[in-house]
C-alpha cells in the first residue's frame, strides 16, 4: 500500500457516518471485521468502490476531521479577496495546476482535502450528511480509470460545457469523468440519493481563480511549509522503537491535520507491531515486552486524544495494541493501519 492509498483509505471516512467503510471492499475479512468496530453512527448512503486502488482495510477508516486546532499556519480561511500572496508557494502552485471547481452553493462546503499536490489530489464537499468528492488525476492515468469505470452502465453527461462519462453503480451511486484538461483529469463522485440530485449539484459546479478556490478550503489543513514541525510534534510524546526513519513523514503534501495523525501514528504503530511479530518468532519477550508497553502507551498520546473527538482510528490503533498484549496473532489485522 503505497502514501497515496493509505490516505485515501484514511479520508474515507466520515465523521457524519459510516459511508466510508461501507464504501470499501467488503469481501476481505478485515473489512467485515472492522467495519463492525467503526459503526458509531447512522449509516448513510455509500460511494461506489475505486476498483483501481488496490483493495482497502475497513480498520483504517476514521473520522476526518473537519474543523480542528492546527498548531502551525494555516490556509486563510473565508476571505476570496485575499492577495495570492497570502498563501504559501506549494498551496498557489496546487492550485494553479488543477481545475480548482467549487459548488455554487452556500450549503456545500469543502470539509476535506487529501494527496494535495498539483499532480493530483481530493477535495470532499459536505452538506448535512450529503458528500461529494471531487479528484484530480495526472492526465496520464484516464484511460486506464476509464477502463475501469466501464463496466458498469454509463452514458455521456455534459457537464461545465464538456462531455464527460457518467457511470451509475447502483440506482443512486454516480461517477462522472471529465476528459482531460491540461495536466489532469477530474472526477466526481457522489450518491445523493438520485440522479436528480446528483445532476442538480453538477449543474452547480463551476470553476474558480486561485484565490478563491484556495478560500474555500478548511482551515484544518496543515501548509506543506508546516509538515515537519507538526510530525514531529505529533512524535514527540511517542514511544519510537529502534532505527524509526521519521524521513518519509516528512512529505510535503498539504492535508487534513487528522489524516498527517493517522499517517504519524500508522507509522508508529506497525514498526513496533512489526517489532513484536519478529521477537514472538525468536521469542525475545523482552522486546515483545517493549512493544506492547509502547503500544499500550498510545493512549496517552496527545494527538490521539486530539483525533479522539473527532473519529475512531485511535480506538482501532489501540485494539490493534491490545491484541499483542494478549499474545493474539496481530498479522491479519495489522493491515488496518496500512502496514
Amino acid at each position: 500500500m503505497n502514501d497515496r492509498e493509505f490516505d485515501q483509505l484514511i479520508a474515507r471516512a466520515n465523521p457524519i457516518g459510516d459511508e466510508a467503510v461501507r464504501h470499501l471492499p467488503t469481501a476481505d475479512a478485515e473489512s467485515e471485521l472492522l467495519e463492525d468496530i467503526l459503526t458509531t453512527t447512522a449509516l448513510a448512503p455509500a460511494l461506489r468502490p475505486n476498483r483501481r486502488r488496490v483493495p482497502l482495510i475497513a480498520a483504517a477508516a476514521a473520522a476526518v476531521a473537519i474543523a480542528v486546532a492546527v498548531t502551525g499556519a494555516l490556509f486563510p480561511h473565508g476571505n476570496p479577496a485575499a492577495p495570492s500572496s497570502a498563501f504559501a508557494a506549494e498551496a498557489i502552485a496546487v492550485a494553479e495546476a488543477n481545475q480548482r471547481l467549487l459548488i455554487d452553493d452556500p450549503n456545500w462546503k469543502i470539509t476535506t482535502v487529501d494527496d494535495f499536490s498539483p499532480e493530483s489530489g481530493m477535495t470532499r464537499f459536505t452538506n448535512g450528511k450529503l458528500e461529494v468528492e471531487i479528484d484530480w488525476r495526472p492526465a496520464a492515468e484516464y484511460q486506464g480509470y476509464y477502463q475501469d469505470r466501464a463496466v458498469v452502465p454509463h452514458q455521456p453527461i455534459t457537464v461545465l460545457g464538456r462531455q464527460g462519462t457518467l457511470f451509475t453503480d447502483g440506482k443512486t451511486d454516480f461517477d462522472t469523468m471529465l476528459p482531460v484538461k491540461g495536466s489532469n483529469f477530474v472526477e466526481i463522485r457522489a450518491d445523493l440519493g438520485s440522479d436528480r440530485a446528483y445532476r442538480e449539484v453538477l449543474a452547480k459546479l463551476h470553476q474558480v481563480d486561485v484565490n478563491t478556490w484556495l478560500s474555500a478550503l478548511p482551515a484544518s489543513v496543515v501548509q506543506p511549509a508546516q509538515t515537519r514541525a507538526a510530525v514531529d510534534e505529533m512524535l514527540s510524546d511517542m514511544a519510537l522503537p529502534a532505527g524509526f526513519d521519521k524521513a518519509p513523514l516528512y512529505k510535503n503534501n498539504a492535508m487534513d491535520r487528522y489524516l498527517l495523525g493517522a499517517r504519524v501514528s500508522s507509522a508508529v504503530g506497525c514498526a513496533w507491531v512489526h517489532q513484536w511479530i519478529d521477537a514472538h518468532k525468536t521469542g525475545d519477550q523482552a522486546r515483545m515486552k517493549e512493544a506492547v508497553v509502547a503500544m499500550q502507551g498510545s493512549r496517552s498520546w496527545k494527538v490521539f486524544q486530539e483525533m479522539s473527538a473527532q473519529g475512531a482510528f485511535p480506538e482501532v490503533f489501540q485494539q490493534l495494541g491490545d491484541m499483542i498484549a494478549r499474545n493474539q496473532d496481530p498479522t491479519k489485522d495489522m493491515q488496518g493501519l496500512g502496514c
